[in-house]
């Protein structure tokens, strides 16, 4: 079953936002939000915050899955407006925050939408100092019965961690668990290491699940949560097979992102931004190359 309507989805999980900019609220003594979204979600996100919890002041940490453009963009603004806010990633997105060039490129992926959705209100993203480092094997105790697991989950990036939350038997992995699309199928997200990100289905999929948070689209209960993390392994599987196949037959490097462009975005299933779809593919397709070379 796919949860797309925001609002409540236990008495600790909330689902804000929109299916585009969706983030997670876990209620506890504490409070914790995972993820923020692009940067012009945050308005937003604060707006869902003070319906959640009556006071956005009330948010104590802000917990990223990993440092992409559309999961970090609005975490500056979130800090701008709630100065108390901590921020929690892992060791390598605290390396990456610390680099001018990943923050221009954060920056500018996010200015690209800031341009057409003429905001009123300064969203800019002016980059994020880490609070706490999370690894793998922490807990985060939030009181009252919310106690947020960390799993390193690399593959999608090297920075990406996923949350567990064993009370309630959900998992907030973004696109470490992949993006589905169309009637069921799931896009595959290796762009650090192909090897890395089967290993981490693998390990999603032992988990007790009830619920998945998805990077984007909603949340998966039930049954469907239950086999989510081994059909995104297939998928994955299917999608290097594909890739493979192409170079194969002769395809050069910039022929097989080609065709993978027609066949998956041009499809029109696919509401990810072109510019940033496009940097994911390719990030794919070279993984594939290399590993092609290394047998």
């Amino acid at each position: 079953m796919l949860i797309s309507s925001t609002g409540e989805i236990t008495p600790r999980i909330f689902f804000l936002g929109n299916l585009v900019q969706q983030v997670f609220l876990i209620r506890g003594r504490e409070n914790a939000l995972i993820d923020a979204g692009m940067s012009i979600g945050g308005p937003l996100i604060l707006s869902d915050l003070k319906q959640y919890l009556g006071d956005e002041n009330l948010l104590h940490w802000n917990l990223l899955t990993h440092s992409h453009f559309d999961h970090a963009g609005s975490t500056p603004y979130l800090k701008r407006k709630i100065p108390g806010l901590k921020i929690g990633a892992s060791p390598v997105a605290g390396q990456i925050f610390q680099n001018p060039r990943a923050v221009e490129l954060i920056r500018s992926l996010n200015q690209d939408l800031e341009r057409a959705a003429h905001l009123e209100e300064d969203v800019t993203f002016t980059g994020i100092e880490v609070d706490r480092i999370l690894k793998e094997g922490d807990i985060l105790n939030l009181g009252e019965g919310a106690e947020i697991q960390v799993l390193a989950t690399p593959g999608h990036t090297r920075c990406s961690i996923s949350f567990y939350l064993p009370g309630d038997q959900a998992v907030f992995c973004a696109e470490a668990g992949g993006m589905p699309y169309g009637d069921g199928d799931i896009m595959p997200e290796f762009l650090a290491s192909l090897p890395d990100y089967v290993k981490s289905l693998e390990r999603l999929a032992r988990l007790p699940v009830q619920y998945v948070g998805l990077a984007h689209g909603g949340i998966v209960a039930g049954d469907e949560a239950r086999s989510y993390f081994s059909r995104s392994r297939d998928f994955t599987r299917s999608f290097q097979d594909e890739i493979t196949d192409l170079f194969r037959k002769g395809r050069e490097t910039r022929e097989v992102v080609q065709a993978l462009e027609e066949r998956y975005y041009n499809s029109g299933k696919i509401s990810q931004p072109y510019r940033a779809f496009m940097l994911n593919l390719e990030a794919m397709v070279k993984q594939v190359r290399e590993l092609r070379k290394s047998d």
